[in-house]
């Protein structure tokens, strides 16, 4: 089905919303590697979104291009609202879709930590969203939910965090090969290094984010087939099958 921004309010008034899906995706300006884009994330994202509008009856609302953005507030590169904007900022729109007559709402995270955010800001807004509605989260980076479909022996969170995971997937939507950098990603600013460091914080554990020569089970794996079309029809079915929605 179309984007909700190319849908006309008469297709609007003629649909049975209350059957459908609203998918709200989001994703974060934030740093991988040296040579990839900042936004990286928000392309992939919003590759998918445009694949579940294709491919499916729901209906895909734009995109959240800047969320809260933990942890890595403070780093070069990083744009970042605060939590309590970002989690009234979800709210809104899922008390917006239910207005209009949707009876779920999809949160396609392009982050993996967004789901604590996620389900804090539905309860936070309970009594005002219909009895029956539902949501749920799909962080297609790591959620579990997929492993149920995905079937694959390596661990989705070292598949999609890793440089080298992200490199290959921007190459299947581009066509632009970009280098894999086998050397530390010292992208941390020093007023987060050096506030980490007053607060008795080791700021060393910052540098867990930019591993050191080591692109997790990517760097040996060779694929034989595109990822992106595997990891669509995955959330797709996911979504279809209706198993990671609940009531709030």
């Amino acid at each position: 089905m179309p984007k909700l921004a190319k849908l006309t309010l008469s297709s609007i008034n003629e649909s049975d919303l209350s059957q459908m899906t609203a998918v709200i995706p989001f994703a974060s300006l934030e740093p991988v590697g040296h040579e990839l884009p900042l936004g990286i994330f928000q392309v992939i994202t919003e590759s998918l979104a445009d694949s579940i509008a294709e491919l499916s009856t729901c209906v895909v609302l734009p995109q959240i291009t800047i969320p809260y953005a933990t942890p890595f507030q403070g780093f070069r590169g990083v744009v970042s609202v605060r939590r309590n904007v970002f989690m009234n900022l979800l709210a809104d729109a899922a008390l917006s879709v239910s207005a209009m007559g949707f009876g779920r709402v999809l949160f396609l995270d392009g982050t993996c930590y967004a789901k604590a955010s996620v389900d804090e800001s539905m309860k936070k807004f309970k009594r005002s969203l219909p009895e029956q509605f539902s949501y749920g989260i799909i962080s297609w980076q790591s959620d579990s939910s997929l492993k149920q479909i995905f079937s694959d022996s390596i661990n989705l969170k070292e598949r999609w965090r890793s440089e080298a995971a992200a490199v290959q997937i921007y190459s299947e939507l581009t066509g632009v090969s970009v280098p894999v950098s086998l050397k530390l990603n010292k992208n941390i600013s020093d007023k987060l290094f050096e506030s980490w460091r007053k607060r008795n914080r080791d700021p060393e554990i910052l540098r867990k984010y930019f591993p050191e020569a080591h692109l997790s089970s990517w760097d040996s794996l060779v694929v034989k087939e595109p990822i992106l079309p595997k990891l669509t029809k995955s959330i797709c079915e996911t979504i279809e099958k209706g198993y990671i929605f609940h009531g709030i």
